[in-house]
């Protein structure tokens, strides 16, 4: 029995995937210790002022905190519409440059692991002003309006003053409205109220339109003189004289005394006036001109009132954001405009604080909210005449940002949430309500005022979905499940302040999970669960701290490898040991499901402890040479995380374990030996998105459907990282085959085919019809796309085939007739077909003295055999590299040599699997063929098959991945740019 499984040992899979890995006396495959989480301390919101050149140090934690590199990368994105900050980081320090918003990001350079924060810059200080004026030339009684352009555009302090050098020619008011009253030029001098040192002036010009013009249409006065501005525009000599009207008569003794006063050089003068004291009403003054060759009359209704009025210009209320000062006199109109009146003010609240009462009435917004403001009016002259006035002043948060936004939420960065409005626990045990999922709202440095929260809302783009406006407690219906975009809203009376869109994902029918129990309980029921927290110290205990998971509780599945001779290990129930399975879909929020508490039990020596659930993957055949003395062929693996029919995996990290660090700062991937594998694909149309999945035997292993082998399966996985295998990244194959016989034990799948080995070199040219033969021959298809494969142990992708050489099928002829008695072990596989995807990496250079053997061939002891199934790695992988064709597979630099551990076609004789490249982007793969008996190794050829194996690898050739290049990459956090595409 010995010899006949010894000799077994050496032909089944993985003995030489092109001889670079050994079976016995294995070396300590060594990676550095990878990142898992990187974590921002502290505020998540960040309000800096440029002025007062104000920074913020951003206080981080990268885990573990072990592991090798700890370097990260800064970056910004901009926030919806809003303008991009301009950032430096120096330091550790945020130095702004600039005003604006920005949402910031820390991303480990090792993994690509992101956290982030929002920093909003604010300069307070006005630095400068551009002015313009509507038009710069104007006719008498024309009007034209100064516009401003303030820098920077959200400076706090607006407030203008601003000057005439000629009011003879026009005059300005504090609205900046320039009036044309005369014939010449002036210049308007605009000028920062707190800073007088920023200014800007604009030029004016006057014109009459005709020989005479009256700078007034109308004068509404309290006082008993005035005067009129006249404008006279002739050569000729001329004479000026006036009428008064009174209800369309003529009345000259409205006036006491008038006069016109001398023209200045551009022909300026004034019509002075004194009323009557008793006359009140309207009084139309004409002036007319008469010169030698025409007579010219222009009018002006002057009215004298006894009492004042007063309004604002309009109802509708003021809005500031908080810290601006700004004037209410700009938006008072006083009946008459001349009168002596003073002002008293109160406001309703402290949302505004009054600076100044006199006739510039000016205040500063305070605190978000809406202030009344009232203003009482006074007629000096008439003391017993007041106008009392009030104001709705609203006064808005410098910022109005929805606090969730500031996180970053796994690589897809979207928050989901499942359905929240039912509160508790159902009878079933599955958690449905969380008052946690809520949004909340950052109004920037102050605290917000009266009358503010009354106004604010939350809008969504679906009536499926509803934000409470008070508690901001989401809620949804149970048959929605979709992207749904939020925004929040302050309105009062027409005045709006929004924040930017935050997009949610909401699944309607969605548990909400935070612990274990949770996540068990809702998968035993087959429920799609959301993860809102990361699942590990508590993996593995229920509600009260009692373990789940025993030899005796566990799920156990039937394995879907080839059982036919399990039964001669003395087992006749050939399963597989399952921790969660999930039969529906799973959002992770960037967060980890860890089943190292169950999965890993290897205790402070590294050995593995007696009470292990998982004891490394079944054993396809095994002997015992004596009673310190093993040796095991290995099958299926015991699967932390099994996946179903149309399951999701969204934006959630799914880890068999934690390894501990060496006192080198690097962990051994020998460690990964009991773990299982972290993720096994049991049925069609599963998708793997955003997500990261690790630290396993084998991280990712899709063969097909569990309970039909002859079913096609469809997995794409999409800006995604595997890695930390002790074997491989990604297996696939096919658990559909067809037996072979003495007389073929390497059979075509269809008696009438006709096709060259390894098909993939066909499968490449073009002309070949790629979609029939998918069609005939393929039962497993993956697709990778923008994704990272790293730290694997053999290879990133093993194209998986069952052995089927001619030893398989009696023994007969291989090594002298050693091997007699075994039959019928030699099949033919149908085919998985593998497609990569836009870019995607596979950061696999190996050191090749750091090479490790696959443990699927597991000797424990001293064998008798020890030397028949050893290999010297060094020697054979410099042998392959001897030939011709293969001699770029090993690359020199500096002084080390280097192979890439990229996809490899192994197994049986007929390996159908193939692999296409789909707009694939990263660099590019050359293919090599590797026949045993190449490397001195005939009779091992016999037991494989005739074919050769099949490698797609980088190599010598690939310019620009060379091991120094991925070294590069690793290092500058430029690595996994690619699982961030969208």
């Amino acid at each position: 029995m010995g010899k006949k499984l010894i000799s077994l040992i050496l032909v089944l899979p993985l003995i030489l995937m092109m001889c670079l890995f050994t079976t016995v006396n294995t070396v300590s495959l060594t990676v550095a210790v990878p990142v898992s989480k990187i974590e921002i301390l502290g505020s998540k919101i960040v309000y800096l002022d440029l002025d007062k050149e104000e920074k913020h140090f951003i206080d981080y934690a990268v885990y573990p905190t072990e592991a090798s590199n700890q370097k990260i990368e800064f970056s910004t994105e901009p926030i919806g519409t809003a303008r991009l900050a301009e950032l430096e980081y120096k330091d550790g320090y945020i130095c702004p440059k600039s005003v604006g918003q920005a949402k910031v990001y820390l991303t480990t350079a090792d993994g690509g692991f992101k956290d982030s924060l929002i920093v909003q810059v604010d300069a307070s200080s006005l630095q400068s002003i551009e002015c313009e004026v509507e038009k710069s030339e104007l006719i008498v009684k024309e009007k034209t309006l100064i516009k401003t352009e303030f820098v920077p555009a959200n400076a706090a302090d607006k407030l203008l003053n601003y000057v005439s050098s000629n009011e003879n020619v026009a005059t300005v008011n504090e609205k900046g409205e320039v009036f044309a009253v005369g014939k010449g030029r002036a210049t308007i001098t605009i000028s920062s109220e707190t800073k007088p040192s920023v200014f800007d002036t604009i030029e004016v010009k006057v014109d009459n339109e005709e020989i005479l013009e009256l700078g007034q249409t109308s004068v509404v006065t309290w006082q008993s003189e005035g005067a009129l501005d006249v404008s006279v525009d002739t050569i000729d000599s001329y004479e000026l004289s006036y009428k008064t009207f009174v209800d369309g008569v003529e009345r000259s003794e409205v006036f006491t005394q008038a006069s016109f006063d001398e023209a200045d050089e551009n022909g300026h003068l004034l019509f002075h006036y004194a009323f009557k004291e008793d006359f009140y009403g309207e009084v139309k003054v004409v002036v007319t001109i008469k010169t030698p060759l025409q007579t010219l009359s222009k009018e002006c209704v002057v009215e004298r009132v006894n009492e004042i009025t007063a309004e604002f210009v309009s109802d509708e209320p003021l809005s500031f954001e908080v810290g601006t000062p700004f004037r209410l006199h700009l938006e008072i109109n006083v009946k008459p405009a001349g009168a002596d009146v003073s002002y008293e003010v109160e406001v309703s609240n402290d949302n505004l604080k009054i600076d100044e009462q006199g006739k510039r009435i000016r205040l500063t917004a305070m605190l978000p909210g809406v202030t009344t403001v009232t203003v009482c009016v006074k007629n000096n002259q008439v003391p017993t005449q007041m106008v009392e006035l009030t104001k709705e002043i609203v006064v808005l948060p410098s910022a109005l940002t929805v606090e969730e936004t500031a996180n970053t939420y796994g690589i897809e960065n979207i928050w989901t949430i499942g359905k929240t409005e039912i509160a508790g626990f159902t009878a079933s045990g599955i958690k449905l309500q969380d008052s946690a999922y809520a949004l909340h709202l950052s109004y920037g440095k102050t605290e917000i005022g009266e009358n503010f929260k009354e106004y604010l809302s939350f809008e969504t783009d679906t009536d499926k979905v509803r934000v409470n406006s008070f508690s901001g407690v989401i809620s949804m219906d149970e048959d929605f499940s979709g992207l749904v975009k939020i925004t929040a809203k302050f309105a009062y009376r027409g005045i709006e302040k929004k924040s930017e869109t935050f997009t949610i994902r909401c699944i309607g029918n969605a548990v909400n999970v935070d612990t274990f129990y949770e996540l068990y309980r809702a998968t035993k029921q087959q429920k799609p669960v959301v993860l809102q927290g990361d699942i590990k110290d508590d993996f593995g205990y229920n509600a009260t701290g009692g373990v789940v998971y025993t030899e005796d509780s566990v799920t156990k599945i039937q394995s879907t490898y080839d059982t036919t001779w399990y039964k001669n290990v003395g087992n006749n129930n050939p399963t597989v040991k399952v921790l969660l399975e999930f039969k529906d879909s799973i959002y992770g929020n960037g967060h980890q499901i860890n089943a190292h508490n169950v999965a890993y039990a290897l205790d402070s020596a590294g050995q593995l402890k007696d009470s292990a659930l998982f004891r490394g993957p079944l054993n396809f055949v095994a002997m015992s040479e004596s009673s310190s003395s093993s040796i095991s062929v290995k099958a299926q693996d015991n699967i932390c995380f099994a996946l179903y029919e149309g399951v999701t995996v969204n934006n959630v990290e799914l880890r068999a374990c934690d390894l501990q660090a060496d006192t080198d700062g690097n962990y051994d991937l020998n460690d990964l030996n009991y773990v299982g594998t972290t993720v096994e694909i049991f049925g069609d149309n599963v998708n793997i998105e955003y997500s990261r999945i690790t630290n396993g035997r084998t991280v990712l292993r899709a063969f097909g459907d569990i309970s039909d082998s002859s079913k096609e399966i469809h997995l794409n996985i999409k800006n995604s990282v595997l890695s930390g295998a002790r074997e491989f990244i990604l297996r696939i194959g096919s658990n559909a085959f067809v037996e072979g016989t003495k007389e073929n034990p390497s059979p075509y799948l269809n008696s009438g085919d006709k096709i060259s080995f390894p098909v993939q070199k066909s499968y490449q040219e073009s002309g070949f019809d790629k979609s029939a033969y998918d069609s005939k021959y393929i039962k497993t298809f993956v697709n990778v796309k923008n994704s990272v494969m790293k730290d694997a142990g053999i290879f990133c992708v093993g194209m998986d085939a069952h052995f089927s050489g001619g030893a398989l099928a009696d023994g007969s002829g291989f090594l002298s007739g050693l091997l007699t008695g075994w039959k019928n072990l030699a099949k033919t596989s149908y085919g998985a077909k593998l497609t990569f995807e836009g870019d995607v990496r596979m950061y696999d250079w190996k050191d090749i003295e750091s090479v490790d053997s696959s443990t699927l061939i597991e000797v424990i002891g001293e064998s008798n055999y020890k030397d028949t199934i050893s290999f010297n790695i060094k020697e054979l992988i410099q042998e392959i590299a001897n030939a011709e064709h293969l001699k770029t597979i090993v690359y020199e630099e500096n002084g080390k040599q280097y192979v890439h551990g990229g996809i490899a076609f192994f197994g049986g004789g007929k390996n159908y699997s193939v692999f296409e490249a789909k707009g694939y982007s990263f660099h590019s793969l050359n293919g090599y063929e590797v026949k045993l008996s190449d490397v001195g190794k005939p009779e091992l050829q016999l037991a494989a098959g005739d074919e050769s194996f099949y490698f797609l690898l980088h190599d010598g050739t690939t310019a620009n991945f060379l091991p120094s290049h991925q070294a590069e990459m690793l290092e500058s956090g430029k690595a996994y740019d690619c699982i961030y595409a969208k």
